[in-house]
């Protein structure tokens, strides 16, 4: 009697798990590049467009490159309220460059990490500074010029998100945040200074015969966080 019942339930599974064969193989599956073209649109609004190339060895692996341009703004003086050499960098020039490799740990939801090594560089000549540390004494208006090395090592994670996959050529955006290490090397130029306030008329600097030069070496943690938006074909 169990026989009898069990001989049309094993052909109702093998029916069955024929028929979500066929069901699997007959739904559409997500299209894959290997090629992708991103922009990074958070480095757009520091006028310094990133333009990187990625190519996929494997679903998993990827080899990335990227280049950058700093493009400086017309402005001949700039302010800044932090000690030392300026961190607002709007009428610096320069460009940047870097190669990287990223890891994708689950194809399904497109969560990767990379690591990345970069060289970017960045000056400016003949620029009037106001450095404002909110006590006089210690402000100053100088004339001055700036080359910056830096390089590094960043360790990233992140999430694409492929916003369209039809056709040849696609549409994505890729989240990432991470941590690394950066070696800088600034030579500072100070060519006319006047201290005790950073509202001086630049009429007013004091000429330095010969020019003060301030050379620092020096290592530092930096993060990261930004937004690709690609065109993968």
């Amino acid at each position: 009697m169990y026989k009898s019942y069990c001989l049309p339930v094993l052909l109702l599974l093998l029916l069955f798990s024929q028929t979500d064969q066929v069901t699997a193989q007959e739904q559409p599956q997500p299209k894959t590049f290997r090629n992708n073209i991103t922009v990074n649109i958070t480095r757009l609004f520091l006028l310094e467009p990133r333009i990187g190339y990625e190519f996929s060895l494997t679903e998993r692996h990827i080899i990335r490159a990227t280049v950058g341009i700093k493009f400086s703004t017309s402005a001949g003086t700039f302010k800044s309220f932090a000690e030392g050499i300026p961190k607002n960098y709007q009428v610096t020039k320069g460009g940047y460059v870097s190669v990287g490799y990223n890891y994708v740990f689950n194809t399904r939801f497109k969560f990767y990490v990379s690591a990345e090594i970069y060289y970017h560089y960045l000056f400016y000549n003949d620029k009037y500074y106001r450095n404002c540390t909110g006590m006089d004494m210690e402000s100053y208006v100088s004339l001055q010029s700036l080359d910056l090395e830096k390089g590094g090592l960043k360790i990233l994670s992140g999430k694409k998100m492929m916003l369209v996959s039809g056709g040849k050529a696609g549409l994505s955006m890729d989240f990432f945040v991470g941590v690394g290490v950066q070696y800088r090397y600034e030579d500072l130029t100070v060519y006319e200074k006047k201290e005790g306030d950073c509202y001086y008329d630049i009429s007013e600097l004091n000429q330095l015969d010969p020019p003060c030069k301030q050379l620092r070496k020096f290592f530092i943690p930096t993060m990261s966080v930004g937004v690709l938006m690609g065109l993968p074909f």
